[in-house]
């Protein structure tokens, strides 16, 4: 049996403040149900720690404020029940997270079996990349359908005689459960990813089609390193989607029809059209700004490029082939040629409305002044005017981004496709400097 840790010893390599590291390890405890109601009193704890009793009274107002514990006049210290109960909900896992939202989560056991920790899991748990740990994947589904794969690593020296292959339900609970080991601790990071192979295949989704990844490491009540997991999520809200489609006015030669987005009785978004009927119609020769005007570059004569921020994460730089046809992305003016590496909706061709409106939504993307890295500057809305039917695969976005001097801004790109302009787009801009 390994030696117990002695608090005042692993303080001293700890550069935090001492009566932090009291807290955290008070916090753990408390999570991980070791005191079912009252706490060591400040005496024993001044004592295991080897501090003043008034850093450990610093320790405990720490959790007293957030909700933890609760302080009785001439009684002491108690565990508050409703803080802990608050407290843990935030730390869960999947099992909870869907069932927090009404579904009921069943699960496909993929694979469950010990095998080497490679050098990623080997990294985090401190271990030797041939030492063994347990890898759990499963996909998980509600309502029928599939809405994530999760494929976790446990750190076998903490869970020794591990077997989940017959597990349907809550991993942290089977954790609890069984090792008595909870996670109080845990860092999750997110990242736009493309669903290729066996992960579209199981989630059910186009390849190429956009997923939202997770990667969880997270820590036991000891501090402990426990579980690493990388998880792919469908991109879409856990509930029905409607659309409202209103026909506001319609008459000889024009149309006027408005449409809503809704997500549980939210509206998420809102779209407004101006159709016209398509009548030829014989034009002078000679007139002003005739022929319409070229983009500046064929998409031929123009050289492949990405957006800066391409391989950084997988994204909207991933889903379109790009082309500069003047100017350089985020140094102002700048045209673009931009084609669809995949259909929107599996199984049909994009159309041309699709596909300028996917490259006209960038304009203020390539066309930035500011570094983004200290700048947000989002578009509230996108506006298209188009004076004909784009035609082909290729559609150019030569834009330009002006600010104002009360955080407002606005993109203006011209819309051409092979045989000239087709249009306009606009961009209201709010532009919102990050905390550094």
């Amino acid at each position: 049996m390994p030696a117990k840790a002695d608090p005042a010893a692993e303080a001293a390599k700890d550069h935090r403040p001492v009566y932090i590291q009291i807290a955290e390890t008070l916090r753990a405890r408390i999570l991980s149900g070791h005191y079912p109601d009252k706490i060591d009193g400040e005496l024993p704890l001044a004592r295991e720690w080897r501090v003043s009793r008034r850093t450990v009274q610093q320790a405990l107002g720490l959790l007293v404020d957030e909700g933890l514990l609760t302080r009785r006049h001439g009684m002491g210290t108690f565990v508050s029940a409703k803080g802990v109960e608050s407290r843990y909900r935030a730390i869960t896992g999947i099992t909870e997270s869907i069932a927090a939202q009404g579904l009921t989560p069943r699960y496909r056991v993929l694979s469950s079996r010990a095998e080497a920790a490679g050098r990623e899991a080997a990294a985090f748990f401190g271990i030797g990349e041939t030492d063994g740990v347990y890898r759990h994947r499963r996909l998980v589904m509600a309502d029928g359908r599939a809405l994530a794969l999760a494929d976790t690593r446990l750190n076998l020296a903490l869970l020794e005689g591990l077997e989940l292959s017959h597990l349907d339900g809550s991993l942290y609970g089977a954790l609890r459960r069984r090792f008595n080991r909870t996670i109080v601790k845990a860092e999750d990071r997110y990242v736009p990813a493309l669903a290729e192979g066996e992960i579209s295949a199981l989630l059910e989704l186009q390849p190429g089609s956009p997923v939202l990844t997770a990667m969880r490491r997270a820590h036991d009540q000891t501090g402990q390193p426990i579980e690493l997991t990388h998880i792919w999520m469908r991109p879409v809200p856990l509930d029905t989607l409607s659309v409202e489609v209103a026909q506001d006015y319609v008459g000889r030669n024009a149309g006027h029809f408005s449409a809503r987005l809704l997500a549980q009785g939210k509206e998420v978004g809102r779209f407004t059209l101006l159709a016209q009927r398509e009548l030829d119609v014989a034009l002078p020769a000679g007139m002003a700004g005739h022929p319409l005007p070229q983009a500046p570059r064929s998409p031929e004569a123009s050289p492949a490029a990405q957006f800066p921020f391409a391989g950084r994460v997988t994204g909207y730089a991933d889903l379109v082939e790009t082309r500069l046809a003047g100017g350089d992305f985020w140094h102002g003016p700048c045209a673009v040629w931009f084609r669809m590496r995949h259909a929107l909706v599996a199984g049909e061709a994009p159309s041309p409305w699709q596909r300028v409106a996917v490259a006209a939504d960038s304009g203020n993307g390539i066309s930035a002044v500011l570094d983004y890295e200290r700048y947000t500057f989002v578009n509230s809305d996108l506006t298209i005017n188009l004076l004909r039917p784009p035609e082909g695969e290729w559609i150019c976005l030569d834009a330009r981004t002006a600010w104002g001097p009360h955080g407002g801004g606005l993109a203006q790109s011209a819309l051409y496709d092979a045989q000239g302009l087709v249009g306009h787009a606009t961009q209201s801009l709010a532009v919102r400097q990050r905390e550094q």
